[in-house]
């Protein structure tokens, strides 16, 4: 589903004169069949609230109210450029969880790949050395280990697959699974986390379980932590 938002904001008008009441009523109306139980209005005729903000609040309280029919609900905003307002909003909703795996790829690396040729394109003559937007995504990649680590402690033994299916669905659009299938290699060899079985050969599967390390404190310095206490 394609939702406008100059025809959100428009659609959403408040009354401004009287002769263009019979007009806004129709348009109100229309809002109400395509956004159903949504308190738009609430929303829409917010003052503290920027446009962009409005509109993310429709967005969401429309997949919370798809997802009391369907279990996944997201959306993906559309712009030209990352500084620029959303054209429009792109949601979807599904019962399955692969579907909502796939989407989350799909609708990143599209966005991603529109909003990098932009950049491209107002810099024509830096664009043959400019790195891909896959190469420059330090800020994403540090914040996914400790996503990984933290949902692995709530849920020990967890397999890859179902741990990928849960942050795809709470971190819609944030991460690609390459980049999660990376992050749970590194926190394995690294021995943050481990896996039953173990790894062989350096590769997990989506069968495999994750549990975090239990850091063992050596009993040498056990005993020496007990005689300081004891002295």
């Amino acid at each position: 589903m394609t939702m406008s938002m100059p025809v959100l904001h428009r659609l959403a008008a408040r009354w401004r004169h009287p002769q263009a009441s019979p007009i806004i009523s129709r348009f109100h109306a229309l809002l109400d069949d395509v956004l159903g139980n949504v308190h738009w209005r609430e929303i829409m005729y917010d003052d503290h609230l920027t446009s962009a903000e409005k509109e993310e609040r429709v967005i969401a309280a429309y997949c919370n109210q798809l997802r009391q029919h369907t279990r996944y609900a997201c959306s993906c905003p559309v712009r030209n450029r990352d500084d620029e307002r959303v054209k429009y909003y792109i949601v979807f909703a599904s019962r399955h969880v692969h579907a909502l795996c796939l989407m989350n790829d799909i609708m990143l690396n599209a966005y991603q790949d529109h909003t990098f040729a932009q950049a491209q394109d107002d810099l024509p003559l830096l664009a043959p050395v400019i790195d891909d937007w896959r190469a420059t995504r330090t800020t994403e990649t540090q914040e996914l280990p400790n996503i990984i680590k933290a949902a692995v402690e709530r849920a020990q033994g967890i397999t890859r697959a179902q741990l990928w299916e849960q942050i795809a669905e709470q971190h819609f659009m944030q991460f690609r699974e390459a980049e999660f299938r990376q992050a749970v290699g590194v926190l394995v060899r690294d021995g943050v986390l481990h896996s039953d079985p173990p790894v062989r050969n350096g590769r997990l599967n989506d069968r495999t379980t994750l549990h975090v390390t239990v850091r063992r404190t050596p009993a040498s310095l056990t005993r020496e932590a007990a005689v300081r206490r004891s002295s």
